[in-house]
């Protein structure tokens, strides 16, 4: 569980080169990085004005735990069904008051009365 730096790319897949050689490859967007001398290299590229390359005051750090979105969303689905696994089970979950009839099975004796109510056009 590691916090990193989060930068943006205007471009969804681009890559920016440091002065050690090293590429910074932005995928969908994005390219995190925790080196120190990355970071201070990107933050001056920003001050710069560099034309694609901003940090995003909504999301500027990320845990590296959540860096994967399928595990995200797999998270948020198995926390949707869980919720609605719950409340289903809950005893003190009403659903209402309710009366308990017999059930009478169709038959023709059953169509019989109601056919003779409707009336025929």
């Amino acid at each position: 569980m590691t916090i990193k730096k989060v930068f943006k790319s205007t471009l969804p897949f681009c890559t920016y080169i440091f002065s050690n050689g090293k590429p910074a490859m932005f995928s969908r967007g994005e390219y995190y990085t925790d080196n120190p001398t990355e970071i201070s290299e990107l933050e001056n590229e920003i001050t710069n004005n560099h034309p694609f390359i901003h940090i995003d005051k909504k999301k500027t750090e990320i845990d590296t735990e959540n860096m994967d979105p399928i595990a995200n969303l797999r998270a948020s689905i198995e926390k949707e069904i869980l919720a609605k696994y719950k409340l289903a089970t809950d005893p003190d979950n009403n659903a209402g008051d309710y009366e308990v009839k017999k059930i009478n099975p169709v038959s023709t004796t059953d169509i019989a009365v109601i056919s003779a109510t409707v009336k025929k056009p």
